[in-house]
């Protein structure tokens, strides 16, 4: 029988792993010569159709039937003379979503991030650029600074009341309710039978009902 002592085990330092992007990639896409011509023909593929798609996005699309139908796109029949609830609608969510991102993130040690800032400033500059989303620039804008300006409130209320996040939760809960009163009218609001509602709107609103209904059966 062989006996197994501390000697047996080799004192020798573990092999040290390359981590980073271009290892990998050396690793993965040019390991050899065959994977590195099939790295380059399929990276030329996809840059030549990126190439082609982006100049067709700038010169030969025709955007403009979708700044013309958005409202059929959003909310079908809705009455356009009503979309201010809509908006009201958006700005509610998004602020309660910008709220409850402060909330979950209040022990951070910096709640806007070099990434975050950057990935809010694409999304501006894509609203800014984009044909569809230009025209409705002026109000998207604040919409999106909403949400930073109530995450930031979210960190600090969450900060100075740790159980806040309870009451976010029933927010959410009640929200579902306000936007009831906001689509379809009441307290005095022009009625808007379900019969007009319609486009992404109806999407949105009957998922989270069957979510909201099913959740509990699930």
């Amino acid at each position: 029988m062989t006996t197994v002592t501390p000697d047996s085990f080799s004192s020798a330092p573990p092999d040290v792993v390359a981590l980073g992007p271009v290892p990998w990639v050396r690793k993965h896409l040019f390991s050899d010569w065959f994977n590195s011509l099939l790295t380059i023909v399929i990276v030329a593929i996809f840059g030549w159709g990126l190439f082609r798609l982006i100049t067709w996005a700038l010169t030969t699309a025709q955007w403009q039937v979708i700044p013309n139908n958005f409202g059929l796109f959003m909310t079908g029949t809705f009455p356009p003379e009503l979309y201010l609830r809509i908006w009201a609608l958006l700005g509610v969510i998004c602020g309660l979503a910008g709220l409850s991102w402060g909330v979950l993130g209040r022990n951070v040690s910096t709640l806007f991030s070099r990434n975050i800032l950057i990935g809010l400033a694409v999304v501006c500059a894509f609203i800014v650029l984009f044909p569809p989303t230009r025209p409705g620039a002026a109000k998207l804008l604040p919409i999106v600074a909403l949400v930073a300006g109530m995450a930031a409130v979210g960190r600090q209320v969450g900060r100075r009341f740790p159980g806040v996040g309870k009451w976010v939760s029933l927010s959410w809960f009640l929200s579902y309710f306000v936007a009831l009163w906001l689509i379809g009218g009441g307290l005095g609001l022009t009625r808007v039978s379900t019969n007009e509602w319609g486009g992404l709107l109806l999407t949105l609103f009957a998922a989270v009902s069957g979510i909201a209904l099913c959740f509990r059966w699930g």
